[in-house]
């Protein structure tokens, strides 16, 4: 019976540290999109960089518009990824989770993206172990 706790918390937590790496792999897309559209913004604002295309009457405009809209985008989906990791980390928390699983839970997102998977698996085990009991 003990074995079997242990092995779904196991499974839970392995789940859960492939949800956040997914979740900060989305992240890192996104904010290099979005950066890669604000490094742009410039070149597109001067009129010597459309060459021929200048001659058509708007391009500048729906060019500038059509990267805002972009990046708006793009920043409403980055607000939707950190939604779901903060949701994610949330429902990790037990309603009987003692000072020290909270602290470790705050260490743990501080460090999260600085630390190799096995670390943040340990700390899991550590923060989930009075649950196995």
């Amino acid at each position: 019976m003990m074995l079997k706790k242990l092995q779904q918390k196991y499974a839970r937590i392995k789940d859960e540290i492939a949800q956040w790496d997914e979740l900060q792999s989305q992240l890192l897309s996104q904010f290099g999109n979005a950066s890669s559209i604000i490094e742009r913004l410039p070149v597109l604002s001067e009129d010597k960089n459309y060459g021929g295309l200048k001659f058509l009457p708007g391009i500048k405009e729906a060019l500038l518009g059509k990267q805002m809209v972009t990046l708006e985008r793009i920043f409403f989906d980055m607000k939707d990824t950190i939604y779901l990791f903060k949701s994610s980390v949330v429902s990790s928390l037990t309603c009987k989770c003692s000072a020290g699983e909270i602290a470790a839970l705050r260490q743990l997102l501080t460090d999260q993206p600085n630390i190799s998977k096995m670390e943040v698996q340990t700390i899991f085990e550590i923060i989930f172990a009075e649950d196995i009991r």
